[in-house]
């Protein structure tokens, strides 16, 4: 599906890239918006990767926590992710939507940052 800006038309993944690299978004914000507070429970609901571990190191959090929380959750992605996202939370002065989105793009979770920036 193409979307048309002003003066050139462009696919969403191109316009999911740009806008998470901005932290920004033309589109209606249910989902919180892309630059304004996340909350634990839509980011739990929505992003479902089991490459948890990456997706934290690409949020800024540090190794150390992520290799604690691995061993401490032992393999179960589902409490992985969710410990993550409540650290990152914790310690981001501005959690945003277009952080999260480009950070699945950096793990290569391109189909799920898209589903994502289309809800927001």
């Amino acid at each position: 599906k193409a979307r048309t800006s002003e003066a050139t038309t462009e696919t969403e993944p191109e316009a999911c890239q740009r806008d998470a690299a901005q932290g920004t978004s033309r589109m209606p914000l249910p989902l919180s918006g892309t630059t304004a507070h996340v909350k634990l429970l839509d980011l739990i609901e929505h992003v479902t990767t089991p490459d948890w571990f990456n997706l934290g190191l690409f949020l800024g959090v540090d190794e150390s926590t992520l290799q604690f929380i691995e061993h401490d959750t032992r393999g179960n992605s589902r409490t992985g992710l969710r410990r993550m996202f409540q650290k990152w939370l914790s310690s981001c002065e501005q959690p945003s939507w277009g952080k999260v989105i480009q950070a699945l793009c950096k793990i290569g979770e391109n189909r799920l940052a898209t589903k994502i920036y289309r809800k927001i």
